[in-house]
């Protein structure tokens, strides 16, 4: 008799297994399909995004260049730190008329034009190779 319970338990819980074998592949089949309708989804809304990053960062750089002035006094600020370590950029930015504020979002505009920021780069240069003249009008 204990042999037919044994049998028994092992035939039903084989009957049990079948039904939650399926319904695992069941719900793993759905969560794959959501995990891939939603890797799409992401896709395509990031590319889609990134379309419109790409024409307003074209619309911008065309609307809002950089002023020659604005880059002049970016230079300033930059030779002027070159040539007296001491200053801040808040007190070499001051001497130009602009706020540290002001000065860092230049910047960001300026390192964002390859063309302007290869400009800035070979004035930067060039100065630096310029012997520094202190007060008196001596060069050192």
């Amino acid at each position: 008799m204990a042999r037919e319970d044994s049998t028994h338990g092992r035939r039903r819980r084989r009957l049990l297994f079948i039904p939650l074998v399926a319904c695992a592949g069941a719900v793993l089949g759905v969560s794959a399909a959501i995990a891939a309708d939603s890797i799409t989804h992401t896709r395509s809304r990031w590319a889609s995004t990134a379309a419109i990053r790409l024409a307003q960062s074209e619309e911008s750089t065309e609307e809002k260049s950089i002023p020659p002035a604005d880059v002049q006094k970016y230079i300033a600020v930059y030779t002027a730190m070159q040539r007296d370590h001491k200053l801040t950029v808040e007190q070499a930015a001051s001497r130009e008329g602009l706020t540290v504020a002001q000065f860092r979002s230049l910047e960001f505009r300026i390192e964002r034009d390859p063309e302007v920021h290869q400009r800035v780069i070979k004035a930067l240069r060039k100065a630096a190779k310029t012997p520094a003249q202190n007060p008196s009008g001596q060069t050192r």
